[in-house]
């Protein structure tokens, strides 16, 4: 009768290595391929010209579609020029070859951490929100600290709304701008952070559009 060798103590300790290294390692590729395919992905949208075909031929279908609001939009010399509410159309509408009603939709992807704006009539992207630590937009991502956003792109412009918790420094040539949650334990204005000074949301907007 045949018995089997006892493995070498060295080569045993070599092979429970490598097969723990194995166990550690490929996990981490795995996840880093995922982001990397979420990046390609999310590169792909432009505001301004992607469609919603496009959006969800690579996103799917959306775990839920919100109307946020309408607006009327115009076209001069063959362009896309912005979107009025009816009483600034009376006043800016002069020149335009057409008007028409259109609504902005939220299209939400909370499983990625993103959510799209778009036009309907035609559809077409406006925005897009980023919650997710792993898109990068402009080498730049949720988390990053408020001083790193400075120091890639400069000092932007601080914009913020009536019922929003954030301030959103801008970048209006880039279409661009980083939200900063607020400081709660002081009235809204003048200005205060709250004290990581982290970036909570991204948006990528098309800056060719002016609300008015």
């Amino acid at each position: 009768m045949k018995y089997a060798t006892p493995l070498n103590p060295l080569f045993r300790t070599a092979l429970q290595l490598s097969l723990y290294l194995l166990m550690v390692c490929v996990p981490g590729t795995a996840v880093s391929q995922t982001n990397q395919a979420m990046q390609r992905r999310f590169d792909r949208m432009v505001p301004g010209s992607t469609s919603l075909d496009q959006i969800q031929e690579l996103f799917g279908e959306p775990r839920s579609k919100r109307k946020i609001f309408e607006w009327w939009g115009g076209w001069r010399n063959g362009k896309f020029e912005g979107m009025y509410q009816a009483t600034t159309l009376e006043k800016e509408g002069s020149g335009f070859e057409r008007v028409v009603k259109r609504s902005v939709f939220d299209l939400s992807y909370p499983e990625v951490k993103l959510t799209f704006s778009v036009f309907d009539n035609p559809w077409q992207l406006q925005s897009i929100t980023v919650e997710s630590p792993n898109v990068l937009v402009f080498r730049l991502r949720v988390g990053h600290s408020l001083r790193q956003v400075q120091r890639l792109l400069g000092n932007g412009e601080w914009l913020t709304t009536a019922g929003s918790d954030y301030w959103w420094l801008t970048y209006e040539k880039a279409g661009v701008r980083f939200g900063f949650l607020r400081d709660f334990r002081f009235q809204k204005f003048p200005m205060r952070l709250d004290r990581r000074r982290v970036v909570r949301k991204i948006e990528k907007f098309d800056n060719k559009v002016s609300f008015s």
